[in-house]
């Protein structure tokens, strides 16, 4: 697939351009929430 070849961070920024402003705010704080999460499980 070609998301494989795009990094997470990439993925995530590219959905936060695409994104009203309004959701900016949610967007990085689910961001770190799940950068947190990834962070326990290992």
């Amino acid at each position: 697939m070609i998301l494989y070849n795009v990094s997470i961070p990439q993925m995530y920024f590219i959905v936060y351009l695409t994104t009203i402003p309004e959701n900016h705010y949610h967007m990085t704080v689910s961001f770190f929430t799940d950068a947190i999460d990834l962070l326990l499980i290992e």
